[in-house]
């Protein structure tokens, strides 16, 4: 049987902006983060969802990196950029965002 998991974060926000607990001087616009599945369900945005991995990356997450970067438009990879230099500014996905 394949085991199948459901993550739930609790996310902060201030007036119209999501803050990232972990350093509240990154925000994100609350109307840009309705992204809904094909079947609907909510889902956070993905260079948000990158940003909480990068914190202890594993393989997964690079696997997550990998899979997920060529997807990203202009915007979501300059956010991303930007939130990993002010967080982790050694991180190895700088490599690709910086290119």
């Amino acid at each position: 049987m394949e085991v199948q998991e459901l993550e739930i974060l609790l996310n902060e926000k201030d007036s119209d902006r999501w803050v990232y607990r972990r350093d509240p001087e990154i925000t994100f616009p609350i109307s840009h983060m309705h992204l809904r599945s094909e079947q609907g369900l909510p889902y956070l945005n993905p260079e948000i969802v990158l940003l909480y991995k990068a914190k202890e990356t594993r393989q997964k997450d690079n696997e997550d990196f990998e899979n997920i970067f060529p997807r990203l438009n202009e915007r979501q990879k300059e956010w991303l950029k930007q939130g990993l230099i002010q967080c982790h500014p050694n991180h190895p996905w700088l490599e690709k965002l910086l290119l």
